[in-house]
């Protein structure tokens, strides 16, 4: 039996296993219905489920050369083929056809968008340029939010894309999850690399530290600064109120101060001592 591959353009469409054996009994019965497409060198553009099924019936496929003369064929001229080939897919979900329109977007344009010029693949000469979203839209119905999805779970973490072929909601999810990770990180990195935090880095370059541990360190100590700060505040409130008092109590000789604080005891100092403040203010 002929031996055949795959065109890297006909693998951006999810392949339908579950037909391949009705696709084979059909093939037994009725014989090969629709040629499959392919190159001169044996790539399959179109036809990857007919391809299997031939194998399982134990039949030669029947093959349509679209050069048959080896000429070459650009990569958006192949993509033309197979998105019109693929378009009328009822299998293809939402998820499918989003992440389908991101991988095509990316091999046929891995630098963004293409400057003006020949026509690729879904633009049309003379309309406006081409986006990522109107690519998407035209040749793969899928629509804005969808796709940008994609192509951003593509760009970022490409090991999700099986996923989200299946489900891109929980896909974007975890790529989300993982941005948010690494913002994180590259803010206690900027964190660690302050001035005031040489130590903790020289203790994370050689090893004797891990990040999460350094940073909990950081954190730990700028509270402790923070809480000596406070009380030295606090101790200088209380030094100014102190010495205030002691300027206001001058004015008074001691039996009148004596008189006036004898109220205060150990259990009730605070009260005792606005009581006596209270009065000496009365009696000048």
């Amino acid at each position: 039996m002929k031996q055949m591959k795959t065109h890297w353009a006909a693998d951006i469409f999810a392949l339908n296993e579950s037909d391949v054996e009705a696709l084979a009994e059909d093939i037994k019965k009725n014989g090969q219905m629709t040629p499959i497409k392919a190159l001169k060198d044996g790539s399959i553009v179109d036809g990857r489920n007919r391809f299997l099924a031939c194998q399982k019936a134990g039949v030669d496929p029947v093959v349509e050369i679209i050069n048959p003369d080896g000429e070459e064929m650009t990569d958006d001229t192949l993509c033309s083929i197979v998105i019109s080939c693929n378009s009328m897919r009822r299998d293809e979900t939402t998820s499918k056809r989003a992440c389908a329109a991101a991988e095509m977007w990316k091999r046929l344009y891995p630098e963004g968008a293409p400057k003006s010029g020949r026509p690729k693949a879904g633009e049309v000469r003379g309309e406006s340029h081409l986006t990522y979203e109107k690519f998407a839209k035209a040749n793969f119905k899928a629509g804005m939010d969808t796709a940008k999805r994609a192509l951003a779970i593509l760009n970022h973490s490409p090991d999700l894309m099986d996923k989200a072929k299946t489900s891109l909601s929980d896909a974007h999810e975890q790529y989300l999850a993982r941005v948010k990770s690494e913002k994180e990180e590259a803010r206690q990195m900027k964190m660690l690399e302050a001035d005031e935090n040489a130590d903790m880095k020289e203790r994370v370059d050689s090893g004797g530290l891990n990040l999460k541990e350094a940073i909990k360190l950081i954190y730990d100590r700028d509270e402790e600064a923070k809480r000596r700060n406070e009380e030295t505040e606090r101790r200088i409130d209380s030094t100014i109120s102190t010495l205030k008092t002691i300027s206001h109590l001058s004015r008074f000789d001691s039996d009148e101060i004596q008189e006036a604080f004898s109220r205060i005891s150990d259990d009730n100092f605070a009260e005792g001592y606005a009581s006596g403040i209270s009065i000496l203010a009365q009696l000048k």
